[in-house]
């Protein structure tokens, strides 16, 4: 028995033997030192082990059942690669992983089922399809499905931050969001992370900046250095504009503290009319934008069916020490930190309404212990625009999402 199959039977796993295809095709083939499997379903002595949708609400698959489905999956998986190589311990390293979750457009724990494998192999998904409700743009929804489509919008370039915080009284992490206003021509009430369009001047090459370079955050963002300074820029810009949150410091080793006082808030206020610019600010006070406290998260385009759209990327940041975020801002109604466990769970039920990007990064952030280890863990950057589709019973917003591991920024160019 390999060493592979002695850590499976530690966890009470036993690699069986390789699922018959139920088409014309192999369950694995070889091309030099890599092995490609077949998708594998939960098959188990040649019938399927389940069947449905993965669902909260009492019909279809519940979580619990679809992890073990999901876990039997990978077996199958290992099991076609024992059989090709005839040894496991020869693999050196898995690659990718792609999972599917069939689910209920309500259902929200998706990466919880798709990593059912982790119990047992290890491995990660590198890419999911979810499917979500279309909610108050339904009328819209069905027209352009039917055909009767305006003219797409261009989507203008965004940013938005994560700000997160550890829990005090329990474990997990807080994440400070905002509610939107019901007048909001975009996403009225909807519950969001502080963030924004980009300012032309956010791109001032004079900006003040301590850590990644502007060249190396293009090169994680996909995207030129001229746009990767707007969107980092904007990103800092816009936390403190909303939530009195500023990402900056006088130097690279040194954050400021509280910047709660009335001379601050001159300062938010002549951000938000456009008086000054961030770069004029930070110069002013000798400061620097600390583009090391932000962690690329996502990259998300709105539909084109929605008649304003935003191409956004997300980030993340630790509340610096001494900060306050705070409920100022008029573009929202409620701002505060909240529980991301209990937050999914209002949007489950109804009582809290946000767009998928939100929904899937509240997730991300409910599975981490810390925030240390959420921002230390490794994210894929790649464009997510979700598409209309036709269910059985509505039409849904469909997303295919990446899953996997990349890098994060190597440290500040010398």
């Amino acid at each position: 028995m390999s060493a592979v199959e002695d850590r499976l039977a530690g966890l009470g796993l036993t690699v069986p033997d390789v699922a018959m295809p139920v088409a014309a095709y192999l369950p694995a083939v070889r091309d030099g030192n890599h092995v490609f499997t077949s998708g594998q379903l939960p098959m188990v002595s040649g019938a399927l082990a389940g069947t449905g949708k993965v669902s909260t609400g009492g019909a279809g698959v519940s979580p619990e059942d679809a992890k073990k489905l999901a876990q039997i999956c990978a077996l199958n998986a290992i099991a076609a690669v024992k059989a090709l190589i005839g040894d496991l311990d020869k693999v050196t390293r898995v690659v990718k992983v792609v999972g599917f979750v069939a689910s209920d457009p309500a259902f929200t724990g998706h990466p919880g089922r798709g990593r059912g494998h982790r119990d047992g192999p290890g491995l990660s998904i590198t890419s999911q399809i979810r499917d979500f409700a279309v909610g108050t743009l339904a009328g819209r929804a069905q027209d352009w499905l039917q055909g009767r489509r305006p003219e797409v919008v261009a989507a203008r370039s965004a940013a938005t931050v994560m700000i997160l915080r550890d829990n005090a009284n329990s474990s997990g992490i807080e994440v400070f969001m905002l509610r939107r206003t019901a007048t909001m021509e975009f996403a009225p009430r909807m519950m969001v992370f502080p963030g924004g369009g980009v300012d032309p001047r956010d791109g001032d090459p004079s900006l003040p900046w301590a850590g990644p370079s502007p060249a190396q955050w293009g090169r994680l963002l996909i995207a030129d250095e001229a746009t990767a300074r707007e969107l980092v820029a904007a990103a800092v810009r816009e936390v403190f504009e909303e939530c009195g949150v500023l990402l900056a410091g006088p130097d690279v080793n040194s954050v400021v503290g509280n910047v709660s006082g009335p001379q601050w808030q001159a300062e938010r206020a002549a951000l938000l009319s456009r008086e000054r610019s961030l770069s004029q600010m930070l110069i002013d006070r000798g400061l620097v934008l600390r583009s090391d406290l932000l962690r690329a998260r996502a990259h998300w385009i709105t539909p084109e069916f929605e008649p304003k759209r935003y191409d956004t990327r997300f980030f993340a940041a630790l509340l610096p020490h001494g900060q306050i975020a705070d409920d100022r801002t008029t573009e929202a109604d409620h701002a505060d930190w909240a529980d991301p466990v209990r937050l999914l769970t209002d949007y489950a039920r109804g009582s809290a309404q946000m767009l998928p990007p939100t929904v899937v990064c509240l997730e991300q952030v409910a599975a981490a212990a810390s925030v240390a280890e959420f921002l230390a863990t490794e994210v894929p950057i790649a464009p997510i625009t979700p598409v209309l589709a036709q269910s059985a019973d509505a039409a849904v917003i469909r997303c295919t999402l990446p899953v996997t591991s990349t890098g994060h920024l190597p440290p500040a160019e010398e």
